[in-house]
Order: structure tokens, then C-alpha cells, then sequence
């Protein structure tokens, strides 16, 4: 199944969220570190940018810059009056260029159709926008090109819809792996689903675990338990486990993951899984109360032990040492405890920088910057 064990680890980064924030580009000049924080401490807002209800997600190349996925404005003040696309912003927050992405009309006396992108993925030295129309574009980081790929439509399983954030890209980026009733392997340069890769299972989301191993979650609303899998899409061998409780929500870089599982009504467990015992060890790492049915968004800290988890539903955090009402981003560190706190509104998307430094948030009132101790 695997080639070499896999550890994984981690420490959270909770995220209450409300409110929303004026709807006015507002970059702050100045981009200090933030201070360290002790427990409940909270971090500068290093730059955002306010966009209230456009924004859809966030992705970071390895060049460091800010993609951030927009819909479409009908206000007339900018390029994506006729569709969506992306915005591009400097680690510092200055404004670099804006990508719309535009669809073909079907005459020219047609209304185009308007392109309303899913979050962002990186895919190698490029940036996914998709929609769940099959409109796909390859935004080009060098470039700056933003070129739709030609997908194969009649080949495509009804059950899945496009690449978005329960999706994972190979680390090529020449392949997608798409979550549905199946697992779909989608070639992004001839635009083909090559297979569909049947677990039993509807497939709710996969990430990649370590090396040629992605973990993929299979569990389905309605299950009182959690099953997950180890599989290798190069030689198709996979292991499959199961969990206490059902799981929410998965993320993992570099050996490195967590899950979110539903422990009870309105009860969540942050846990890890040793996947190199067999089987898997879980451990608990605290809890928190949200809303059911709010998807989850989750990021893992490149180089630490720490993974950002966001949601437009957590009512409030308590990890035996800070209860922390709506409206906060709570930094859990899996050696140190709580390490901070940041504020934001209605998750859409997190990233963070190549080196770790910088969590960018996509959420309602836009996008926001904090940079981390």
C-alpha cells in the first residue's frame, strides 16, 4: 500500500466566525510580525482587503503571491462585471494584477454566461479556478495567462461536479483527484477522467498525506462512524479504517494530518492518526461546539505542528484553557497549547504562506493577513 511508513501529527487552529467588514480596499500600510502570543492573546492584522461577499477561497503558489477567488461584480468598478476569476496580491498586500475569466458566448448576440469560480487550487506552478459547470482555467503564475482547459464533458460521472476544496492536485499538478460517489481521476492536459476508483464508499473529500499516499475520506453523512483510507493512486493499494465517530473534515502536508469528527449534537473532536501502527492510533487533541452541517475549512502550517480549521458555524472553543465566543480564529499549537487568536468572519478558504509565516483567510468581509509568531 505504502512505501514507507507514514506519522502524522499536528496541533489546530480553531476558527469561530461572524460579522462581516465594510466593503472598502483597505491594505494596511505596514506589515510588522505579530507579536507572540500567550494564551487568548490575539494576532495583528497584518493587511486585508475587504470585498464583502465576493470572496470564495484562497491559494498560495510556491512563489508566495495571494490568489484569492472572486465572484463577479455588478457594480461596473471592476474587470469582472461580465464573470469572476482572481485577484493577485503580494505577500505585503499590494494589488498585482486581476485575472477575470471569462466564458465563450455562443453567439455574438448571446448573454455570456457568468463564471462563478469554486475556491482556488494550486496545482504545481499554476492556479485552479473551477466552477460546478465544468468551466476549468489554468492561470499561469509566470506568466500571468489564464487559459481554459478543454474538459472532456462526455466522459464525466454526473456525480461530480468540478475541482474544488474537497479536491486534491498531484504534486506535478498534471492530475485531479475529485471527490463523489466515486473517486474521479481527472487528466488536466487532455482534459479526460481516466478512471473512477470505486471504495465502497461515497467519497466526501482527499487530501495528500505524504510522498504518493493520499488520505481520503469516506464517510458519509448519515454514519454513526468514521472511515478513512490510505490509497496510492500510482498502484491503486489502499487500507481502510475506521473511526469512533464520524468525520467532518480531513487535512494533511508532510506527514502531518488531522480530522474533525462529530463526537455528538453539535459536538466536535479535533484528533490525529498515527498511520504508521496498524491499526491506526487516534488521539484527541480537545473539543468544540458548532452548529451541524457547516462544512469546514482546513489548512495544516507548513514546518509545525499546527492546522487552521475554519467554518461559518463554530459557536465557541474551549481547550481547557480559553473559552472564545463567535468571531475568533483560535492558533493551537500541539506542544505548546494556545498560542493566539485572530478575527474573522464566515470561512471560505484558509492558506497559508510557503515558509509558514503568513495564514491568509478568505471570508466574508474579503480576504485577511496575519502574519504568526
Amino acid at each position: 500500500m505504502r512505501r514507507r511508513p507514514i506519522v502524522l501529527c499536528l496541533s489546530l487552529v480553531l476558527t469561530a466566525l461572524s460579522g462581516c467588514t465594510d466593503p472598502t480596499a483597505t491594505p494596511n500600510a505596514a506589515m510588522s510580525p505579530a507579536p507572540a502570543a500567550s494564551s487568548g492573546g490575539q494576532f495583528a492584522l497584518a493587511w486585508k482587503q475587504d470585498l464583502s461577499g465576493r470572496a470564495q477561497g484562497v491559494a498560495v503558489p510556491p512563489n508566495g503571491d495571494v490568489y484569492l477567488s472572486v465572484n463577479a461584480s455588478y457594480d461596473g468598478l471592476d474587470p469582472f462585471t461580465e464573470g469572476g476569476g482572481a485577484m493577485v496580491f503580494s505577500s505585503k498586500g499590494a494589488k498585482l494584477r486581476d485575472i477575470p475569466t471569462l466564458l465563450p458566448k455562443d453567439c455574438d448576440a448571446c448573454i455570456r454566461l457568468i463564471f462563478a469560480p469554486n475556491a482556488p487550487q494550486v496545482a504545481s506552478q499554476s492556479v485552479l479556478l473551477s466552477n460546478y459547470n465544468w468551466g476549468v482555467f489554468k492561470l499561469d503564475t509566470a506568466t500571468q495567462a489564464a487559459t481554459r482547459l478543454a474538459i472532456d464533458t462526455n466522459n464525466l460521472s454526473t456525480s461530480i461536479t468540478g475541482v474544488d476544496s474537497n479536491s486534491a492536485i498531484s504534486a506535478d499538478g498534471s492530475m485531479a483527484f475529485l471527490a463523489g460517489s466515486r473517486l474521479g481521476v481527472l487528466n488536466l492536459g487532455t482534459g479526460r477522467l481516466e478512471r473512477m476508483v470505486d471504495f465502497g464508499h461515497d467519497v466526501k473529500q482527499i487530501v495528500p498525506a505524504s510522498g504518493s499516499a493520499y488520505l481520503v475520506n469516506l464517510t458519509e453523512n448519515l454514519d454513526s462512524k468514521g472511515t478513512l483510507a490510505l490509497w496510492n493512486p500510482t498502484t491503486d493499494a489502499r487500507s481502510t479504517f475506521e473511526t469512533a465517530y464520524p468525520v467532518r473534515g480531513i487535512a494533511a502536508r508532510d506527514s502531518w494530518a488531522v480530522g474533525v469528527v462529530e463526537s455528538g449534537l453539535s459536538e466536535y473532536q479535533v484528533v490525529q492518526w498515527d498511520l504508521a501502527q496498524n491499526p491506526p492510533v487516534e488521539k484527541n487533541l480537545g473539543g468544540f461546539r458548532m452548529s451541524g452541517g457547516n462544512e469546514l475549512r482546513m489548512a495544516v502550517r507548513p514546518g509545525k505542528r499546527q492546522v487552521a480549521i475554519g467554518t461559518a458555524g463554530i459557536s465557541a472553543v474551549n481547550d481547557g484553557t480559553i473559552t472564545l465566543l463567535a468571531g475568533s480564529t483560535v492558533f493551537i499549537d500541539a506542544d505548546k497549547g494556545t498560542i493566539g487568536r485572530a478575527d474573522t468572519s464566515s470561512v471560505q478558504g484558509l492558506s497559508f504562506s510557503p515558509d509558514g509565516g503568513m495564514l491568509y483567510v478568505a471570508d466574508t468581509g474579503g480576504l485577511k493577513a496575519f502574519a504568526l509568531p
